[in-house]
């Protein structure tokens, strides 16, 4: 058998450039260093409006909201890789925080217990959300990972990541366990 949550990272990963080197073998459950390994990844497959980076040189800002140990997972890869070409800051923030010029965005259990006003400061901003949390795409998370079978799947909000302003990959979106669709623009 594969090693759990490497088939899907390793698909991730035959699909672009890597900027982290994390699909290690292991039998074991899904940890958190696996989510965040995972969140990491899916950043390469997301484009961000030229406007969300104001200078050439600004970092990729990926933010934790809540405390559940991935934020310990993501800080040890920013010491040693970039997202896209720039520099990673890894910011923590209470659930009520503030969340601009956030990139990305983890929300913990904690976080999604209060999601609607915390997804309220960030819709239609460029600010790509993600959790663990089941239910989290119905409820407005871009991203909703879940393990099965000792393999990390996911769930996608278009919608939600298209009133975000993010392009979203087609190769990503049919990685896919779900897709919430974005709505057909209607011509009157």
């Amino acid at each position: 058998m594969r090693g759990g949550w490497t088939a899907s990272v390793l698909v991730l990963v035959s699909l672009g450039p890597v900027g982290v080197a994390s699909a290690e073998r292991h039998d074991g459950p899904v940890t958190g260093h696996d989510k965040a390994a995972f969140a990491w990844q899916l950043a390469l497959f997301v484009g961000w409006p030229e406007a969300a980076f104001p200078r050439a040189d600004s970092p990729f800002v990926f933010c934790v909201a809540g405390d559940d140990g991935i934020g310990s997972a993501l800080e040890g890869m920013a010491a040693r890789a970039q997202i896209r070409d720039r520099h990673v800051q890894i910011r923590r923030l209470e659930v009520d925080g503030d969340y601009l010029g956030c990139h990305m965005t983890w929300l913990t259990a904690a976080a999604m217990g209060t999601v609607e006003p915390v997804l309220a400061r960030v819709r239609s901003r460029p600010i790509l959300t993600i959790s663990d949390v089941p239910g989290a795409a119905g409820r407005g998370v871009h991203f909703a990972l879940a393990t099965r079978d000792r393999r990390i799947v996911f769930d996608v909000n278009l919608a939600e990541a298209r009133r975000s302003g993010l392009k979203l990959s087609a190769r990503l979106l049919r990685l896919a366990r779900s897709v919430i669709p974005a709505r057909k623009d209607r011509v009157p």
